[in-house]
Formats: structure tokens, C-alpha cells, sequence
């Protein structure tokens, strides 16, 4: 199982283009928002999300049977914790 790893937003970059509306490019130009960073945060925020939605439906059939082996057999260790704590 792979766990679902932040988009890193530092390393090397690439020029692109990016279209965006007329009215939303003013405003953060009046607001001296640096757009490239912002599109990068926004792209990374949208790969995570897609990260995490595959990640889900590739291990879902794994998170179903813990859940199931939770229900008839409780958490495990369950019993030595309470001696624990």
C-alpha cells in the first residue's frame, strides 16, 4: 500500500501557459497576487485530491476487510491496552 504523498511545489520548473478569466487576473494583479505560485498551489491541491480519490479505489477492497476483521475481532491488542494505560 502506498501512502498518498503531498505534491511538492519546490525542484525545477516549467514555463507554461495558463488561461484565465480577464476579471479574476485584474483582481489578483490589484491585490499583487504572484500568479504562477497560485497556479502551482491550486494544480498541487488538485493532484493531491486525485492522489487520494485513486489511492482510495486502488486499496479500497484492504480498508473493507480491516473494517470487517474490526468488527468480528475488535482492534487488535485491545485487550493489553487497558492493562497499559
Amino acid at each position: 500500500m502506498n501512502a498518498v504523498r503531498k505534491p511538492r511545489l519546490d525542484g525545477p520548473t516549467t514555463q507554461t501557459s495558463v488561461v484565465l478569466p480577464d476579471a479574476l487576473l485584474v483582481q489578483a494583479q490589484s491585490l499583487a497576487v504572484d500568479v504562477s505560485k497560485a497556479a502551482a498551489a491550486g494544480v498541487a491541491s488538485e493532484v493531491a485530491r486525485l492522489l487520494a480519490e485513486q489511492w482510495a479505489a486502488d486499496n479500497a477492497g484492504a480498508v473493507e476487510d480491516w473494517a470487517r476483521y474490526l468488527q468480528d475481532n475488535g482492534p487488535p491488542f485491545e485487550d493489553t491496552q487497558s492493562r497499559v494505560l
